[in-house]
């Protein structure tokens, strides 16, 4: 025999029982019989001490998790124990039974003779297993009936746990024979009553009900899980032991009852060979990553389409009408996570995945697709993530793409909506960490991995259970007092955010509950300075003042995060909210309006304030507090909110802001508040295109400039870098709105869902819109401006007799086939017959012939008719077509040219038929008694010009063209400043007003004021002149100065003019360098406008900005507005 020492032996922890022979307990028997038996559900003896002679020392295999007893018995509400696991740690219980039970060779059965729930152990795989063998026995015959324990014994026991995992009860002693709290009593009644409802485990109700499932307990139910399940322990309380089930019969009703509840996850059910063989036998070349729990692999495997298989299910279809052939499938690439069985993440945690992630789907949550349980195998089947996991990009590494701070803010985001909805569920993730929030192909952020996650019912505050989850994320009173809440996950949350904002990993620290990043951040996020701690690649941003906000907002929710347990009061729901918040100021440079200011600006959503409407919502006017004074807007209402997923309205908004020009519509703002989501816009003041289309004031010059300020706005919309497929599909004139200078955006595209509107809808998109599609759009719209019509009108819009006969002629043709509405004409169908018959000039509005070179009118028509080419591959891009309308413009603008030297004779006649009344009411504002005056000597003092309103304004007509011109002076609309000089006129210049400004050593200053319309002549555009002088001994500024308009664009409209003396040749006449007047001052064109007598007042505000160097000593006159 071996000595002890040649045993080969480890050191392990273990569990130690002391068996006592004086109280019944075999130790002879057991020790004799039980070193032979080895089954994976009996508890191993690993040894025993007998050296004292009453007491015996047993040393059993530790089971890691306890007993069965205390899942049973915890008195919380929450689901922790789902039916999947109870199922499962029954059946093996009733395996090792079975084998004890069963002849093992050199003696008969074994009756364990202490079947309990306590006796019922779980190993850290998550597997059941019978222990304490004190007082088993094996099988004897020649004893008495009334003295022998036979196996029906332990099967009356076992059917009694049965009821207990069943009900959520323990069996507590029998007081009296009727005592009615007895679980056998119980069961007895609830099967004499055809009712178990009362035994069911509200639990477990809750989680049928998740599921959809019904419980109905009866004897023709015996497909159902539970009813299999509740019918076999019901016959193991017979009281004829002959009538009971034998253990074997008993584990075959398991596996069928098991088998029942997985086959309601038979859509996810993926053959262990086809898995295999996919991987190619799980060779190292498909491993993507590995850890304690196993290998993650990749492959092309057919499994089913989750989106599709939910939105059956949604519909309410019988299941049993989707047979496992018509569950919706398809291949793609797959993550496959294959659990080692010795790891710390065994088969609880897989049912438990599986259990959490079959119920649910969300776009930020891993999409289980399959799974195996064959041959003792436990692989999870994912989605593929195809940039892997966040942690990858939270150092910046040669190998990874650099994300930007808007990707990371979005990223989070994601994660954070994936997260709520896991906690509007009710369930708490406990293992949130960078390395479980996957990357999508379009690097959206996808929480994963929710192997440990815990459900808790609505009403719990927090639940006291062991820790578990990854050292350094762990929220520090979960870690060191087994205090869990949702608040936890929020603190693990924080750290990530942490770590994407330094860069850094957060490291656990021996001895320490928090990670030493979080302890390294604390007062920079405390003293809310969190440039201090950010990460270096993120530097290159920091001089944007809209990164440095969108940062202070991320690092004060941060902070929270990291202190919510300390108030329990915030919620994921209020972290998503700020995260957006964060992105919203960096992309778009605006908060999120309150819906309260927006109800308040539109008087609650009045019909006297709708402006316009459409499928997608109303449009109202209002105005709202945006940059630090009151502007006009236009607030957009979506009726469809629903058709917006979680997160995808911002987005939208988000994407729109990235088309930044001057022909799209800027966005101020959005809401999203209480189910509305509104959209801020620019207040168009002229309204849309389709108001004016027949109106005389839209000169073919007009019409010209809008037609190329909504190709270029178009263009640059196909042209998008970020997303080569993208087009507007929603292209017609009522989408494009024109402010008070006639400048053309394009609107609508932020809820463009590319469905088109008759009339200018493509007719070969019936297989899809394209951008070819919107060139068709815009062809319908330029034979609108050509024509002064709509794109369906009645046929009596057509009253040349020319398009009458060609409507009369086509009626003709199609007469009696019942087609259509014969009233109307669609403009498409009749600007193509009247080019090709070459009629066009029948279809032309008004004078446009008059107006410009025929010429200039052939161009735009050719290239309008090329737009509507049935072949959508020889419609010409929009780069072309601005090509072509740059040109018909140039032709009008030489025509005008030419004809500029008869305005000086025609401005004699103009003045001729105006009469003194027309300036009476601006003339009585000045000091002369207009009604004394002769004509002649009213047109002399108006040429050369009238202080009005004492003083503060100076008032004449051009003498190009009689038009009214006036000026204001400079202290009246140049910003004031502390150090700014208001002094007489210089002598070497006359000055219309008695002060003028120089200003000091400043590199900046701002024009701002609101032009009085009644100083201005009607349809007329206007120029607007800085009048100044250039510092005593100077040639000028050597900088040049970049003029913002503050009021569109996004503040990002810029001209760049030069303060600097006339050269003698002006070689920068198109950067606006200045003129010398008669006056002896200087002036250049800052800001040009076109008025019409719609507009009663039109606010300006410029900023002039020295672009190196200061406006040192310069001197301000003021501005004036002369017509073009």
């Amino acid at each position: 025999m071996a000595e002890l020492s040649e045993y080969p032996r480890r050191k392990s922890t273990v569990f130690i029982k002391s068996l006592d022979g004086r109280f019944g307990q075999r130790t002879e028997e057991l020790l004799r019989t039980l070193p032979y038996v080895s089954h994976e559900n009996l508890v191993k003896i690993f040894g025993f001490c007998d050296e004292n002679d009453d007491l015996i020392l047993v040393v059993y295999e530790y089971a890691s998790n306890g007993s069965l007893d205390a899942y049973i018995s915890r008195n919380d509400t929450r689901n922790s124990f789902p039916w999947v696991i109870r199922l499962q740690i029954c059946l093996d219980a009733a395996h090792g039974l079975k084998f004890l039970h069963n002849d093992s060779g050199k003696h008969k059965g074994i009756i364990h003779g202490n079947i309990k729930s306590s006796n019922i152990l779980i190993n850290r795989d998550g597997a059941g297993m019978i222990g304490d063998f004190g007082l088993s026995t094996n099988e004897r015959n020649d004893l008495p009936n009334h003295t022998r324990l036979t196996k029906e014994y332990d099967v009356y026991s076992f059917g009694l746990v049965l009821f207990e995992v069943m009900s959520g009860m323990l069996t507590h002693f029998k007081i009296s024979k009727d005592d009615p709290q007895f679980l056998p009593e119980i069961v007895k009644r609830g099967f004499e009553q055809r009712n178990l409802n009362e035994i069911i485990d509200p639990r477990l109700k809750k989680e049928f009900e998740k599921a959809r499932s019904f419980i109905i307990i009866s004897e023709r139910t015996g497909t159902e899980s539970i009813n299999i399940f509740a019918r076999v322990a019901y016959q193991c309380f017979q009281e004829q032991p002959e009538d009971r089930p034998t253990m074997a019969a008993i584990v075959k009703e398991l596996e069928k009852a098991l088998q029942y509840h997985m086959d309601n996850l038979e859509h996810l059910k993926i053959p262990f060979k086809e898995i295999y063989s996919a991987t190619h036998g799980f060779d190292n070349n498909h491993m993507i990553g590995a850890g304690g729990f196993g290998g993650v692999y990749t492959a092309e495997l057919f499994h089913v389409d989750v989106r599709k298989y939910t939105e059956l299910k949604k519909s309410q279809l019988e299941s049993s009408l989707i047979e496992r052939s018509g569950f919706p499938r398809r291949k793609g690439k797959v993550a496959l996570k294959r659990l080692e069985s010795m790891s710390g993440q065994g088969r609880r945690e897989f049912l438990k995945e599986i259990d959490v992630l079959s119920g649910l789907y969300h776009q930020n949550l891993i999409s289980l697709v399959g799974f195996c349980y064959e041959y003792g195998e436990m692989i999870l089947v994912y989605d593929y993530a195809s940039n892997g996991s966040f942690d990858r990009f939270i150092p910046n590494t040669k190998d990874n793409l650099i994300l930007n701070w808007a990707q990371r803010l979005q990223i989070c985001i994601d994660a954070a909506q994936g997260l709520n909805y896991l906690h509007n569920h009710h369930i708490i993730h406990r293992d949130v960490k960078s390395g479980n929030i996957l990357l999508g192909g379009s690097l959206e952020g996808i929480i994963g991995d929710v192997g440990l996650s815990i459900t808790i019912n609505s009403a719990d505050s927090q639940l006291i259970v062991n820790p578990v989850g990854t050292p350094g994320y762990i929220d520090p009173k979960y870690y060191t007092r087994g205090i869990l809440t949702k608040q936890s996950d929020l603190y693990s949350f924080g750290v990530v955010l942490l770590e994407v904002l330094c860069g850094r990993f957060a490291r656990p620290v021996r001895g320490k509950d928090r990670a030493s990043l979080v302890d390294m951040a604390e007062h920079h996020l405390t003293d809310n300075q969190p440039y201090q701690i950010i990460a270096q690649y993120l530097m290159r941003e920091v001089e944007d003042e809209k990164f440095k906000d969108s940062v202070k907002t991320y690092a004060a929710i941060t902070r929270e995060c990291l202190h919510s347990t300390e108030t329990h009061c915030l919620t994921m729901a209020d972290v998503l909210k700020q995260l957006n918040r964060a992105l919203t100021i960096r992309l778009i440079g605006v908060e999120n309006i309150s819906l309260e200011e927006i109800m308040s600006a539109t008087n609650c959503f009045s019909d006297e304030r709708v402006i316009g409407k459409g499928p997608s919502g109303k449009i109202y006017k209002g105005e709202l507090l945006l940059f630090k004074r009151y502007i006009p807007v236009a607030v957009k209402r979506l009726d469809k909110v629903g058709s917006y997923g979680e997160g995808a309205f911002l987005k939208e908004v988000v994407k729109l802001s990235h088309y930044s020009h001057d022909n799209i519509i800027t966005i101020r703002g959005f809401c999203e508040e209480d189910n509305e989501k509104i959209i801020i816009m620019d207040h168009a003041s002229n309204e849309s295109l389709d108001r004016h289309l027949d109106k005389s004031i839209l000169i073919w010059g007009i019409r010209l400039k809008i037609s190329i300020g909504v190709a270029k706005g178009l263009n640059h919309i196909h042209s998008f870098e970020e997303d080569q497929k993208t087009l507007h599909g929603y292209i017609k004139s009522s989408n494009i709105l024109l402010n008070h200078d006639w400048e053309a955006t394009i609107s609508n595209f932020i809820i463009s869902k590319s469905h088109g509107t008759l009339g200018y809808l493509d007719p070969q998109s019936y297989s899809g819109m394209t951008k070819k599609s919107d060139v068709y759009s815009f062809g319908v719209v330029l034979f609108e401006l050509l024509s002064g019509k709509l794109a369906i009108e009645k046929d009596e819009k057509y009253s040349h007799h020319t398009l009458r006969q060609i409507i009369n002629d086509e009626r003709q043709r199609y007469a009696g086939d019942g087609a259509g509405d014969k009233n109307v004409v669609f403009l498409a169908w009749m600007a193509a017959r009247c080019f090709e018959e070459n009629k066009l000039e029948a279809l032309i509005f008004d004078d446009l012939m008059e107006q410009t070179d025929a010429k200039s009118i052939d161009v735009v028509s050719k290239v309008a008719y090329q737009c509507l080419h049935k072949d959508q591959e020889k419609r010409p891009t929009m780069a072309l077509v601005i090509q072509e309308l740059e040109k018909a413009l140039n032709i009008h603008a030489a025509l005008e040219e030419s004809v500029g030297g008869l305005m000086n004779a025609e401005s004699s006649v103009n003045q001729d038929q105006q009469s003194p009344s027309d300036f009476q009411e601006i003339m009585k504002r000045s000091q002369y008694d207009v009604p004394t005056m002769t004509k002649q000597e009213l047109d002399k003092l108006l040429s050369t010009g009238v202080l009005i309103d004492n003083g503060e304004k100076f008032f004449s007509l051009s003498k190009a063209n009689c038009k009214k011109c006036h000026m204001l002076p400079a202290k009246a609309v140049i910003n004031k400043s502390p150090d700014a000089k208001f002094t007489e006129s210089p002598s070497s210049a006359m000055s219309r007003f008695e002060e003028v400004v120089k200003l000091p050593r400043h590199k900046a200053f701002r024009i701002k004021c609101d032009i009085e319309t009644e100083l201005l002549s009607p349809d007329t555009a206007y120029a607007c002149c800085l009048v100044f002088q250039l510092p005593e001994n100077s040639e000028g500024l050597k900088c040049p100065v970049k003029v913002r308009d503050l009021l569109k664009k996004s503040n990002k409209e810029t001209t760049i003019i030069y303060l600097k003396a006339p050269e003698p040749v002006d070689l920068y006449r198109d950067k606006r360098v200045p003129d010398r007047r008669e006056d002896g001052w200087m002036e250049v064109r800052v800001w040009e406008f076109v008025y019409n007598n719609e507009i009663k007042d039109i606010p300006m505000e410029l900023k002039l900005a020295c672009l190196g160097g200061t406006m040192l000593g310069l001197t301000v006159c003021g501005i004036e507005f002369r017509p073009l």
